[in-house]
């Protein structure tokens, strides 16, 4: 995996949303008089969110900004979990890096809210869909969310074919057996250095 890139993409999604967010800011009284309608569904129509998240707001909580870096540090540390996840079973299947840039368009709002609650103690949104409004930081984590699952879907199917050609002169306790086996060796790789890795796989990618 080339961090070089990922590095990039990061900084230009993180360097996007706070462009989007300081043109918005220029313009706010304008553009609440006089919202700028994409299309039925969308326009751009600037709000000061003070609740912080919408799960804050939903549950009344508000703008709590020692809360806010924590779920900000939370997140970036399960992504890094994710990520390190996802190169285990890239690296075991034989996938796509590029699916690693999903985990990018996760990473950047997460940066971007640490930044943003720094700063101050509201979040400027001005996508407006339907009655929601949103921010770039919103939409990167909607790509974020979709791509993953995408990822996850693709991922079943190819453990699926991987699985039944490995099983199919297997007894039931057999099967079951060996997915115990199977999960308990990623559980284990997932800890050791990435070298080692290919040794480990060695014995459950042999043809048998």
């Amino acid at each position: 995996m080339k961090k070089g890139k990922h590095l990039l993409f990061i900084l230009i999604l993180f360097c996007t949303a706070g462009l989007l967010e300081r043109i918005v800011f220029l313009s706010f009284d304008e553009l609440r008089r006089q919202p700028i309608v994409i299309n039925k569904f969308l326009q751009i129509y600037p709000v000061y969110n003070q609740d912080g998240t919408w799960l804050h707001g939903k549950i009344g909580i508000g703008y709590v900004s020692w809360l806010l870096y924590f779920e900000s540090i939370l997140s970036l540390f399960l992504l890094i979990v994710m990520i390190r996840y996802m190169d285990l079973l890239t690296c075991f299947f034989g996938l796509s890096q590029k699916w690693f840039f999903i985990m990018d368009i996760g990473i950047a709002p997460a940066l971007y809210r640490i930044f943003t609650t720094i700063r101050r103690a509201y979040t400027l949104d001005y996508l407006q869909i339907k009655q929601m409004v949103y921010d770039f930081p919103d939409l990167c984590i909607g790509v974020f969310v979709i791509g993953i699952l995408v990822w996850a879907i693709l991922l079943s199917f190819i453990f699926y074919k991987y699985s039944k050609e490995k099983r199919k002169e297997m007894s039931f306790k057999e099967r079951l057996v060996w997915g115990v086996q199977f999960r308990q060796m990623l559980f284990r790789v997932f800890f050791l250095p990435r070298i080692r890795w290919e040794e480990e796989f060695k014995q459950w990618k042999r043809k048998k």
